[in-house]
């Protein structure tokens, strides 16, 4: 039997810049950094944590508990998912971790471009 000793949490963050994600198909992204991507594009956003014991992952939408949750996937793996972003989606999300030792957490900030937005930005 192996016993590991009590770690306390850590999330593994990727701040590679701004991720531009300007088509409809399914991206995941770990946490970390800027992403832009359209309305109605799939957003996958991965907090990859560990820890002994198993840290719990929670997420945070502007410092406030996630909106319309049925509409959100979460994981205990720290997976969020949003099937069809809107404009409304935009904001920093929070993912913090978390066990009897301690606490670890990062952010991505989100921005949604609506089609009206495309629209004067091609002019």
């Amino acid at each position: 039997m192996h016993v590991s000793e009590p770690v306390a949490p850590i999330i593994t963050v990727s701040y590679g810049g701004e991720i531009d994600l300007k088509d409809f198909k399914e991206k995941n992204v770990t946490i970390g950094g800027d992403i832009t991507l359209l309305s109605g594009s799939p957003l996958v956003i991965n907090c990859p944590a560990r820890g002994v014991p198993q840290p719990r992952v929670n997420w945070l939408k502007d410092n406030k508990p996630l909106p319309n949750v049925e509409l959100r996937d979460t994981n205990c793996n720290g997976t969020f998912r949003i099937p069809s972003v809107e404009v409304s989606d935009s904001g920093e999300y929070l993912c913090y971790v978390n066990n009897y030792l301690g606490l670890d957490l990062a952010f991505t900030r989100v921005t949604v471009i609506g089609e009206l937005e495309i629209y004067y930005k091609s002019k």
